[in-house]
């Protein structure tokens, strides 16, 4: 039997919390009346949503199934209201963490289960049996967090990550699918709670990133500088994923490099939010590049970001480099098309995005440059020969890039 989950999120801030934190003018809305609004504009599904009319399934993926809400509610009270149908066999969790960077740790969490209501973590009371439709809520005021059940308490906690919020969310228990109808978010700006496209976030859990970043914190005075992800890593030849020269823009890179000294700072996987986190931290003001070249977020659109947060994530990273850089020139690339048809709503989601930039008011030293009319064939894709897997470009596809950009750089 599918069982269905009446899902209403709902955080609400203290005053104090309010007064220090603009409150955003929109709620962020994962899933109303069974259709997926933003999936990835605050949190992350783990598995497969196919839509249904009024519903969706929610199917276990092989991270385990976890619909996941907001990121670190950190710094003000709130409220986390879940309305579970009768029917339902569900396990609301809170003040959960990452692993590594990658698997998230639900350490807190409350079951329902055939009837029956138990814990896990540090919501500590006796499983008990109840009828009819559950109203499951946790509240925190910073100092306890207590657990209501139908409104009666049940239990509390001073665990730090459950007073802060955490990661929350909800996870089908003993069934491959569930149904899910309303899940939605209400939050301040905070920086914890910001949507992940312009919320900077740095991976030095991992070597390979942690490597670059620190070599291009050391860098001296440069002619261009190079941001962007695995695209822009491989150009120079460097990049730890392919050795293959077809695979490289080695020989496009040396070209512009003959009279110019160019730092490489791409690093694959790489989002908006890394980048941000990146131009905040590095030594511009000791670089002091004569040219910024910025290529980022395509793995954002292919994270189920919303294009208006990419959009707005790319334009956050060039205000950053405006103000600690400001006499620098900085051409802001459009997403690059794909050539791989299986790519529609990615292909279809990046124009959006160019769009949301060839609208926007940028600063004297900022152009815009948008490669589509080199780049696209008459399907819209991007033409054959230039990637040899569909996203990242070949020796032939960096060939194009260098010519573009070689006749606009200072």
């Amino acid at each position: 039997m599918k069982h269905t989950i009446l899902f209403i999120l709902l955080i609400v801030f203290n005053p104090v919390a309010l007064i220090a934190n603009e409150a955003l003018p929109s709620d962020y809305k994962f899933i109303e009346n069974g259709k997926a609004i933003k999936i990835n504009q605050c949190g992350k599904f783990f598995g497969k949503i196919t839509e249904t009319q009024n519903t969706l399934i929610y199917k276990r993926g092989v991270s385990s199934c976890a619909l996941i809400g907001g990121r670190h509610l950190n710094g003000g009270s709130y409220r986390i209201t879940a309305e579970l149908k009768q029917d339902c066999s569900a396990r609301m969790f809170v003040g959960g963490s990452y692993v590594k960077g990658f698997m998230v740790n639900y350490g807190n969490f409350i079951q329902f289960h055939e009837g029956l209501i138990s814990s896990k973590g540090s919501f500590k009371f006796k499983s008990f049996e109840i009828s009819g439709d559950v109203t499951l809520e946790i509240t925190s005021d910073r100092r306890e967090a207590q657990l209501l059940v139908n409104g009666k308490k049940i239990a509390t906690s001073n665990d730090p990550d459950v007073l802060k919020g955490g990661y929350f969310g909800i996870t089908p228990v003993g069934k491959e699918e569930v149904k899910l109808v309303n899940f939605k978010l209400q939050a301040t700006s905070s920086a914890d709670t910001l949507p992940q496209a312009y919320r900077p976030m740095n991976r030095l859990h991992q070597s390979y990133w942690t490597e670059v970043y620190e070599n291009t914190s050391k860098a001296e005075p440069c002619d261009v500088l190079f941001l962007g992800d695995s695209i822009t890593d491989a150009f120079d030849g460097t990049c730890s994923f392919t050795k293959d020269p077809k695979r490289l823009g080695t020989a496009s890179w040396e070209r512009l490099s003959k009279d110019r000294v160019i730092v490489n700072a791409g690093i694959g996987s790489d989002r908006t939010q890394h980048l941000l986190w990146r131009v905040k931290k590095m030594p511009l003001e000791v670089m002091k590049p004569k040219n910024i070249v910025l290529l980022i977020g395509i793995n954002n659109l292919g994270s189920g970001h919303h294009p208006d947060d990419v959009a707005e994530g790319i334009r956050q990273i060039v205000h950053e480099l405006e103000k600690r850089s400001p006499e620098s020139q900085i051409i802001v690339h459009g997403v690059f098309p794909l050539r791989r048809t299986k790519d529609v709503t990615t292909n279809k989601n990046r124009l959006i995005v160019n769009q949301k930039l060839a609208e926007m008011k940028w600063g004297k030293n900022v152009e815009l440059m948008n490669l589509d009319t080199v780049m696209l064939d008459d399907k819209g894709l991007l033409k054959d020969g230039y990637s040899y897997d569909g996203c990242h470009l070949s020796e032939t596809g960096f060939r194009v890039w260098e010519e573009a950009i070689s006749k606009e750089l200072n």
